[in-house]
């Protein structure tokens, strides 16, 4: 799986005084987000099928002087059914995400499938989905090298508060021993109650790209806690400006004695 909640760079596009921008709000798809740390920038775009659904988000990083993307393929109930993850650079490379319902008119996933090649062996990622009614309450990550039996090695647990969004995620890996699970981290996220401009309520994409995807509000807070490592603890902090109509328009991040400013424009 190559990209997972545990990536804190998936935060820093967030953070700045809550003064409201009274520009006539006509354009509400999120075309660009503009992300500057110091005199660094990166540009991540945002694409959208016939019925304005999400199909495609791009980001340019000059600083590593490469290109990556996350395209999107929907059945005709507009369901994730397949997620080609691209990074085009110095060293490129693409893997292909099928997803799986629990019935053809469901929107609950049961799972979702990835097979790749490293170094010649052939490796296949699996994630099985557990709901509490429309809610993934709980994902567990299988792994198989060269068709081999599939081994679960890890899973993440989720909660949410009483705006739908998703307020804590545990992660649990295997411990030394093989048979139990041992608390890794665990992220907690508060929220403003303004409008996030890429929830598209898509389940497939809260691990793949980010669990911002699946909550309806913009993170104003983020506590990541290593039990075994404190020295790994840390906070983020998010503050917006708004257009007259929720939605934010700049956000400035500060996190780990750093800061980051990111812009958004619609369409």
């Amino acid at each position: 799986m190559k990209k997972l909640l545990l990536y804190p760079v998936i935060f820093l596009v967030l953070i700045s005084s809550c003064k409201k921008d009274d520009a006539p709000a006509s354009k509400n798809l999120l075309d660009k987000v503009v992300t500057k740390v110091g005199a660094d920038s990166t540009v991540t775009t945002y694409s959208y099928d016939a019925q304005n659904r999400f199909v495609r988000e791009s980001t340019n990083d000059p600083v590593n002087n490469e290109t990556s993307s996350v395209n999107l393929i929907r059945d005709n109930n507009g369901r994730v059914t397949k997620l080609i993850d691209e990074v085009i650079g110095s060293s490129s490379e693409s893997t292909t995400t099928d997803f799986f319902y629990l019935s053809p008119s469901d929107a609950r996933l049961r799972n979702g499938k990835t097979i790749y090649t490293d170094l010649g062996v052939i490796l296949k990622d699996s994630i099985a989905y557990e709901y509490s009614g429309n809610q993934v309450t709980r994902t567990n990550h299988y792994y198989s090298e060269n068709n081999g039996p599939y081994v679960m090695y890890d899973y993440y647990a989720y909660t949410y508060d009483s705006r739908n969004n998703v307020s804590s995620v545990k992660y649990y890996v295997l411990g030394s021993g093989g048979t139990n699970f041992e608390l890794y981290a665990t992220i907690t996220y508060t929220y403003d109650d303004k409008i996030n401009p890429i929830y598209s309520k898509d389940d497939a994409l809260m691990e793949y790209i980010g669990n911002q995807y699946v909550s309806p509000n913009n993170v104003t807070s983020l506590t990541y806690t290593d039990p075994s490592s404190p020295a790994d603890n840390f906070t983020a902090n998010v503050t917006y400006e708004y257009r007259s109509d929720g939605r934010p328009i700049k956000s400035t991040t500060t996190a780990l004695g750093s800061s980051s400013v990111s812009t958004y424009s619609y369409k």
